[in-house]
């Protein structure tokens, strides 16, 4: 397999700086079934590299890459009607940034982690109905040590037809990098990628979920997913009331829970979808400028990824040679930290700035993190296909048209706090493609 993706463009066209994303993805797959042997061997060998960068005139701009070197041999046997599961991971993972601010500085740093480790679980029917899966990983990190990961799933079905389903899972899992971005940034594109900021201290979660799904006569599906999910040792960003981007990070813990709410219906020709998502996700961190500025050394807020509602509807219909889709999502809005105020920056590393004359570089100064929030957005996107067979072994040509944005909805995507300059994302936007396939 080999893929690669590359993407460039401009935020805000009144100014020069380019956000470009590289992709870039090498792998094969071996799975082998040895004659006279009940095991099944699945080997699987990857490369993986990811860059992201803004700004055009260096050394000032940021840019930052991750690369991952993959190698992992997973088995499965059977002894009687339990099933096992195991195998061995070998990671290697190099991560770097380089940033750079006027009057603010030069940041750069890189890092290079080698995870080596393994996995076991093991697949027990209790009668008919009940399955269960205990589980645990374990690895090595040069950083971190020893660490181990137990899991639990469960699948039942109370009425023992494979129709009615409920099912539930728990976990501990492990994270030894983080990713940073500008506190400026509403919505930001740009990621440092770095390891955890201290050697104790890699990214903890405990999961859990509950769910039940359930077939309906007339081709009706409904599910619905609870999930709850506690963390500590979250690298964030140290607060400033001063904006600017920061790779000096501390220790936050979070909770996490809600729900994902699905109706299907899929008959004939027609097929559609109605979901909603509820999730609430508080973050609580204590640092010294907590104390000074606001008096108390523990904050309580809403990171920026936490929408709070989200609602899908998507239906489409075949009409002969013809595919019709239509697509409508809302989303409530996500936090963001507001500007307080401005005032002006004078450098004196140079030389004495006159003080009478010159005014300084203008800079923002920030509220409480992230009391603010978005507006929602929402959109309808709507498209038609056509499928052409043009060779007998199955390849086939694809052309599809449609719009996205089709009432022209404004959605914020970034929020300049310097400017207060707002953009939008997409506005009504028609496209056509062309799929080939070839088999």
């Amino acid at each position: 397999m080999l893929l690669h993706t590359f993407d460039s463009g401009q935020m805000d066209f009144d100014l020069d700086d380019r956000i470009r994303w590289r992709n870039i993805v090498v792998g094969a797959r071996c799975v082998a079934l040895p004659k006279d042997s009940g095991t099944l061997l699945t080997t699987n060998v990857n490369v993986s590299s990811f860059s992201n960068s803004v700004g055009n005139i260096r050394p000032y701009g940021f840019q930052s890459g991750a690369t991952r070197i993959n190698v992992d041999l997973d088995l499965r046997q059977y002894a009687g009607n339990i099933r096992f599961d195991y195998g061995i991971f070998n990671r290697l993972k190099y991560l770097n940034y380089n940033l750079g601010e006027n009057y603010v500085g030069f940041s750069s740093e890189s890092a290079t982690q080698f995870v080596a480790g393994g996995h076991v679980q093991a697949t027990l029917p209790l009668g008919n109905r009940l399955n269960i899966q205990p589980g645990v990983g374990s690895s090595y990190n040069g950083a971190f040590g020893i660490s181990f990961e137990p899991r639990f799933r469960f699948s039942w079905k109370p009425f023992g037809r494979e129709s009615e389903e409920f099912s539930g899972s728990a976990g501990l899992y492990l994270q030894p990098i983080t990713g940073v971005s500008d506190i400026r940034d509403v919505s930001s594109v740009f990621v440092a990628w770095m390891s955890a900021p201290l050697s104790s201290s890699q990214l903890q979660s405990f999961h859990a979920t509950i769910g039940w799904q359930q077939m309906l006569p007339m081709g009706l599906t409904w599910s619905v997913e609870t999930y709850y999910k506690r963390m500590s040792n979250i690298a964030i960003p140290v607060w400033s009331t001063l904006a600017e981007f920061t790779t000096e990070l501390a220790l936050a813990n979070g909770t996490v829970y809600g729900s994902d709410f699905r109706i299907e219906f899929n008959r004939g020709r027609f097929y559609s979808l109605i979901g909603y998502g509820y999730n609430w996700t508080l973050f609580e961190s204590a640092q010294d400028h907590f104390t000074v500025w606001f008096g108390e050394p523990m904050q309580e807020f809403h990171p920026p990824h936490d929408r709070r509602h989200q609602v899908n509807f998507l239906a489409s219909i075949d009409a002969g040679n013809y595919t019709a889709g239509v697509r409508w999502q809302l989303g409530s809005g996500m936090p963001f930290t507001r500007p307080l105020g401005f005032d002006d920056i004078l450098d004196f590393r140079q030389r004495l700035p006159d003080v009478n004359r010159e005014r300084g570089t203008r800079r923002v100064i920030i509220d409480r993190p992230y009391e603010g929030r978005l507006p929602s957005i929402h959109r309808l996107d709507v498209s038609v296909e056509r499928t052409f067979r043009i060779a007998s072994n199955g390849s086939n040509l694809s052309f599809q048209a449609g719009a996205i944005n089709t009432y022209n909805q404004p959605n914020i995507f970034y929020y300049d706090v310097y400017t207060d300059r707002r953009i939008d994302q997409l506005s009504f936007a028609p496209y056509l493609t062309i799929k080939l396939e070839v088999k």
